[in-house]
């Protein structure tokens, strides 16, 4: 998404030149170039087991045996982050219950097919 940023900056830098406002287009020709140096050192930094961590939400020991005997890792190998629901986002689907309930239609007037209670024969 950020890489869109320095395509679109390169675009609107060769508009202004070819309106008539070459010292804008070649500042932001320059500020282009500097915001993709800096997102290329950024994707090259490598990153200790710990702050690979922080910064995936995967645990450190986890980081350590997808990048077996490796002291640091470069921050473009890392996996997307992890994405666990937090207490501040509800996650419909979350509990298997609730996937039961809904796909039973339970809770719209329909008794539970799926109750123990079967009736018994009295002993003779």
């Amino acid at each position: 998404m950020t890489l869109d940023l320095v395509v679109r900056w390169r675009t609107e830098a060769t508009l202004l030149k070819r309106r008539g406002a070459p010292a804008q287009g070649d500042v932001l020709l320059a500020c282009a170039d500097e915001l993709e140096v800096a997102l290329r050192l950024h994707a090259l930094e490598r990153l200790t087991p710990r702050q690979a961590a922080e910064e995936t939400g995967y645990t450190a020991s986890a980081i350590r045996k997808l990048f077996p005997g490796q002291r640091t890792i470069p921050r473009s190998a890392l996996p997307k982050k992890a994405r666990y629901p937090g207490p501040g986002e509800p996650d419909e689907h979350h509990k298997k219950g609730v996937r039961v309930a809904k796909a039973r239609g339970a809770g719209q007037g329909e008794p539970d097919r799926r109750s123990r209670s079967t009736p018994h024969k009295e002993p003779r």
